[in-house]
């Protein structure tokens, strides 16, 4: 029953996502990759600062808080290559490179953890990403820079599921820990876009009147409060008792729901392919109870929080 309701907590997870493209694209109708990515956590950050007096996270900070930042460090950079590359290729092409955590996930775990897995794994892992192109309809015009970017961002979210997943049994309060890895996000992005960009436009955050619409404001507290704040905090609790590469195939379900966000906000049409491979993803995520439960190596030591 305990890991029934982790696997709602991660559809739920998948659902807030989906809609994050959409969001996305909102915060990139004003801004560059860089800022529209730094902003998204330090509205996180100033939302979980409260939080964290509150709970006297920063008392001892270093020994407490050092697993909080490396992760991140590795989740800032996934989202910031994803941003990065929204800019240059296509949704459908980002969609799809993004989701290729799900082979990168047991891939790292064998390099780095000697991990084994059943055929089973790497057939559902293809069925998924089938599903993923299907749903994506590609039209491919050449491999581009912003290609290349994506499979970074699936990379480096690929690394922060397996550090989730390695931390996890040691995490007593996931929705500290992640308001803490949020607020590192907001720091690291804030500085870092004040040394590349300067310093941002704010006007385009002012008009309280654009929560009601589609606007950059709009965009990034969906973000930083669901996106980030919540669905984040979610993932961390689900991961104590799910494996990284189960956790991985779950997160496909991010397409869908992003698809059907973008069909009934976007007006986006669903063509036959598009429902086909749905249902191809969706069958993978059922097919998750099937695969092995073989845990990840855990942290060992005394607890993170």
């Amino acid at each position: 029953m305990i890991l029934f309701f982790q696997v709602l907590l991660l559809i739920l997870t998948t659902m807030i996502w989906g809609f994050g493209f959409i969001a996305t694209k909102w915060t990139l109708m004003e801004y560059e990759a860089l800022w529209a990515n730094s902003l998204r956590y330090l509205f996180s950050a100033l939302f979980a600062l409260p939080i964290l007096l509150w709970k006297k996270s920063f008392k001892n900070f270093w020994a407490r808080q050092k697993f909080a930042m490396f992760s991140g460090l590795l989740l800032f950079g996934c989202m910031y290559l994803q941003v990065l590359g929204l800019e240059i290729t296509t949704v459908a092409k980002s969609g799809f490179l993004t989701t290729f955590y799900v082979l990168f996930t047991p891939m790292l775990s064998i390099i780095i953890f000697k991990e084994k897995y059943p055929v089973s794994l790497w057939v559902v892992v293809g069925l998924s990403l089938l599903g993923v192109a299907l749903m994506c309809d590609l039209k491919w015009e050449g491999f581009n820079l912003g290609d290349l970017y994506t499979l970074g961002c699936a990379i480096f979210g690929a690394a922060h599921i397996l550090t989730i997943g390695r931390l996890a049994s040691s995490i007593k309060d996931p929705v500290e820990f992640n308001f803490m890895q949020c607020f590192f996000m907001g720091v690291i992005g804030v500085i870092g876009g004040f040394i590349l960009e300067g310093p941002p436009a704010l006007a385009p955050l002012m008009n309280l009147h654009d929560l009601l619409r589609p606007s950059p404001l709009a965009g990034f507290l969906f973000l930083s409060l669901f996106s980030s704040l919540l669905a984040f905090s979610l993932q961390i609790f689900a991961q104590q008792s799910l494996p990284p590469h189960q956790v991985a195939l779950i997160f496909l379900l991010e397409s869908p729901f992003a698809a059907f966000f973008a069909w009934l906000i976007l007006n986006e049409g669903l063509s036959m392919m598009n429902l086909i491979g749905a249902f191809c993803v969706m069958t993978s995520v059922l097919a998750v109870p099937l695969l092995t439960k073989k845990s990840p190596p855990k942290l060992e030591g005394d607890p993170v929080f």
